[in-house]
């Protein structure tokens, strides 16, 4: 297989690409530029050079497409296509699960487009370093690639199967009459699911997916005190891989560990009050309830409380955790109860708010939940009563469901208990 594609890479570097057209006068050049998958890719700039005389770029917008309009070609032009920013954007833990699958012969990549978007050191094979690179970028080690672009760009016509075809990082030829379909193909370096915001529509999925908790146990710690936070996974069964960056800014984490999982130094990075991993397994692992699925030991820098400054968020790597079938969720810090209490509340995301807020909550078995609102005067602007199953769930609240604005109050009721919180709706 690597050899197959060291063949078919090497023609797209070598080889020279081609439009043909028979006599020369002004002529429109035009073209699109999409991924494979159909999504058109903004930001790309695009140059026209005719004998030597390059033209001003061309930046493609959300639409992808650009235009250099009414040109004289007197003779052989050439296109070119290039964006590299955001080396991350697209990439993630499930992509280094499809390459060791590659390497390992479990499930072997054939499409040219995903054995190019694998090549994340640009060595026109696909190796295990190519995972070592990507996992840097993932976790924030690497900001771009060492000897790669973000993006390659190829002829739309270009032909794997004849290595007669021209190159696919530009277009050339000698033409007349106009050109409206000078296509290129972007692939994004590092993405072989697919999941690139290549333009500002791009469709953001994060949203859809199912919220998962990982519990810790409540903690307040004094200055200078080393403490191991230990992370159990609730309500699933199995995993196989996750990613996140956890933060506090009143500690400096030193290390993350595993009785459960082979957790190493690579899969994971330290930015003094950040740490992020990134980890995968071929097959998956059988979470039984209570597992301490990993320990992270830090360092306090003040006296604190993991309840009121812990968080795992997306601010370096995406926090994802994947189960069976590559289905993607994410997850949420959730506290253990010291009481056995049955229902965790969570603040409000975001507050102050406007159109929307996020309420989150945890609850250990399935149930009935009331949900009231009320203002400042204690008169009830919001009611729901809903049936939920066990495990992380949240409520959205738009500004049409609430009937006044200004600080409010509001009450979770579930079984015998009842948690409170206040957030600022905005006019």
């Amino acid at each position: 297989m690597n050899t197959n594609y060291a063949h078919v890479v090497a023609c797209l570097f070598l080889c020279i690409a081609g439009f043909n057209f028979a006599s020369a006068q002004p002529i429109q050049i035009s073209g699109k530029i999409a991924t494979e998958d159909l999504k058109p890719v903004e930001l790309v700039s695009v140059n026209l050079e005719i004998q030597g005389q390059l033209f001003p770029t061309f930046i493609t917008t959300k639409n992808g497409e650009y235009s250099f309009g009414q040109v004289n070609v007197p003779a052989d032009f050439t296109i070119t296509a290039e964006r590299n920013d955001n080396y991350r954007n697209g990439v993630t833990t499930l992509d280094l699960l499809k390459i060791q699958k590659h390497l390992l012969g479990k499930e072997i990549i054939t499409s040219p487009y995903d054995l190019i978007a694998a090549d994340a050191n640009n060595s026109v094979t696909v190796s295990a370093i190519d995972l070592v690179e990507l996992r840097k970028l993932i976790l924030g080690t690497y900001t771009v690639l060492p000897n790669n672009k973000s993006w390659r760009f190829f002829n739309k016509n270009y032909d794997f199967q004849d290595s007669g075809h021209p190159s696919p990082f530009e277009i050339t030829g000698t033409a007349t009459g106009d050109i409206a379909d000078a296509d290129f193909i972007g692939i994004k370096i590092g993405d072989l699911n697919n999941s690139v915001k290549a333009n500002a529509q791009s469709l953001v999925t994060r949203e859809a997916n199912k919220p998962v908790a990982l519990a810790i146990a409540p903690k307040k710690y004094e200055a200078n005190e080393i403490i191991n936070i230990d992370f159990t996974i609730e309500d699933l069964q199995s995993f196989n891989g996750f990613q996140f960056t956890l933060s506090d800014p009143n500690l400096e984490f030193l290390s993350a560990s595993s009785n459960v999982i082979d957790i190493s130094e690579d899969d994971y990075a330290l930015f003094g009050d950040k740490l992020t991993m990134s980890w995968f397994a071929l097959d998956e692992v059988t979470n039984h309830p209570g597992d301490i699925v990993f320990t992270v030991k830090a360092i306090a820098k003040k006296a604190g409380n993991l309840q009121q400054s812990l968080q795992i968020n997306s601010d370096i790597t995406d926090a994802e955790l994947y189960s069976a079938h590559e289905e993607i969720f994410i997850p949420k810090i959730v506290m253990k109860s010291e009481n056995e209490e049955q229902l965790t509340l969570l603040a409000a995301e975001p507050n102050p708010w406007s159109t929307t807020c996020t309420i989150p909550f945890h609850i250990h078995s399935a149930g009935n939940l009331i949900f009231t609102v009320y203002d400042v005067n204690g008169s009830k602007v919001f009611f729901q009563e809903k049936y939920f199953s066990a495990g992380y769930h949240d409520i959205q609240l738009n500004a049409g469901d609430a009937s006044a604005d200004g600080m409010l109050f509001y009450t979770l009721q579930y079984e015998n208990e009842s948690k409170s919180g206040k957030f600022l709706r905005l006019p």
